[in-house]
């Protein structure tokens, strides 16, 4: 998915596992690695995670054709995008369980004023046996000063390369960074 402006929703991104013909898609190896890249994103976070990767269809049990055993299992790389988050309540990513992964790197994540809880990761309700949460891994990305990660099993990992800071890097408009954007690391 590149190059899109994407606006509202459930959830802005909804990355799934394949229902209709999980077993020709669980055959491919592209299934298990997913590029978002160069995307515009706007979300209303009262409304559900930015980003869901994962599956959507819970408490099945090891060796079934549905839920958990045919969730994506790989990676999501989420690159070079710029998400505008809007509401009081925002989750960025939603990774179903610990077997998902997503690759965070060069991304502008900007909190609108309205926003009062802005975490990086909101929880999934997966059945026994497997760990809700997922690994998510950031590189260097900005972000509106004040977020943190939800109460959330999995990893979050790299947060010391978050730059922070009270105004966005870049203009809201299709130009690029706004020049000399005092940017600082959180403390």
């Amino acid at each position: 998915m590149r190059y899109n402006r994407i606006e509202t929703g459930a959830r802005a991104i909804d990355l799934v596992e394949a229902e209709d013909f999980p077993v020709t898609a669980m055959r491919d190896p592209a299934y298990r690695s997913t590029f978002v890249y160069g995307n515009v994103i706007v979300k209303n976070g009262d409304h559900g995670s930015v980003i869901h990767y994962g599956g959507d269809h819970f408490y099945s049990a090891a060796g079934n054709t549905w839920g958990e055993p045919i969730f994506r299992k790989g990676t999501l790389y989420f690159f070079n995008n710029t998400v505008h988050m809007t509401g009081a309540n925002v989750s960025l990513f939603q990774l179903s369980a610990t077997e998902e992964t997503a690759e965070v790197r060069n991304k502008v994540f900007v909190a609108a004023p309205s926003v009062t809880a802005f975490r990086m990761r909101s929880n999934s309700g997966v059945g026994p046996g497997w760990t809700a949460g997922g690994i998510v891994n950031l590189g260097k990305n900005w972000a509106t000063t004040g977020w943190r990660d939800g109460a959330v099993p999995g990893q979050l990992n790299g947060q010391g390369n978050m730059l922070s800071g009270s105004a966005a890097p870049q203009r809201a408009g299709p130009s690029g960074p706004v020049a000399a954007q005092a940017r600082h690391r959180p403390a």
